[in-house]
């Protein structure tokens, strides 16, 4: 009995160091993520000196032509009228014939007169006056259509912009009531504005004026408004929308035309 007991106390302790290896091992640590190698070895710089259009906006388009590698920038100032590169040589040579491409005389952009009249419509026949001719026929679209009788003229606005203007805007005073009690009559205040106006011209006939943002208010001892997108041919009139003040209908006419 005692030999087998010292027969497996010397097999135990045999087969101890077998196991300290496999106790001993861990888990293989894992490799850290190598960093994007990045050289600025190969990197190259280069001004270019814009003659014609805006170095801001021009960068804008440049961009991607960018590497986009750690170290590669792209700056523009509007005071020398340069972009300034810092890339490696195949990506500034893609932007100088970039810059040749685009840095041309731009297109001498078209001009439109646009004309804005503001009317206010009465459901008796004592509350309207004189319109101008060139009303005649909207109004009496106008007419027809609606409920008023008689319709007023109490502002207009004539501007000459340009293809591609923004930040269209004009204001006025005028007043409403009945023209025969100077007492009852009120001041009120006029504004309009265009956030972007442009021209779409046709093949086939007259050019597209796209105003977009158009908004209209009319305020003082009431308010009405209208804000909406508006589609023009050359030379149309449109109804832009209608409202109330007070007890009156408001109505805005626009209408535009390229001068030639």
């Amino acid at each position: 009995m005692r030999s087998l007991c010292h027969a497996i106390a010397v097999a135990f302790v045999l087969a101890l160091p077998c196991a300290r290896p496999v106790m001993a091992q861990s888990a293989p640590k894992a490799e850290k993520p190598k960093e994007e190698l990045v050289t600025e070895k190969g990197f190259a710089s280069r001004v270019f000196e814009l003659k014609h259009r805006d170095p801001a906006d021009l960068a804008v388009v440049l961009h991607p032509l960018g590497s986009g590698y750690r170290g590669a920038t792209m700056s523009a100032n509007r005071e020398f009228r340069t972009i300034s590169v810092r890339d490696f040589p195949e990506n500034i040579a893609a932007i100088e014939a970039a810059v040749k491409r685009l840095d041309v005389v731009e297109a001498a952009k078209t001009d439109i007169e646009l004309r804005l009249w503001v009317l206010l419509a009465s459901h008796n026949e004592t509350g309207g006056s004189r319109l101008p001719d060139d009303l005649k026929e909207a109004v009496g679209a106008l007419k027809s259509a609606l409920t008023y009788r008689s319709y007023a003229l109490v502002g207009s606005f004539v501007e000459r912009v340009r293809d591609g203007a923004r930040g269209i805007r004009g204001e006025g005073v005028t007043d409403i009531g009945d023209p025969g009690e100077k007492s009852a009559r009120k001041a009120m205040q006029l504004e309009y504005q265009i956030n972007s106006l442009s021209l779409e011209p046709s093949e086939k006939g007259p050019a597209t004026l796209r105003l977009d943002g158009f908004y209209f208010t009319l305020a003082g001892g009431g308010r009405a408004q209208l804000r909406t997108d508006v589609t023009i041919r050359d030379g149309e009139k449109v109804v832009v929308g209608t409202s109330t003040v007070q007890d009156r209908g408001l109505v805005v006419v626009v209408s535009g035309r390229v001068i030639k």
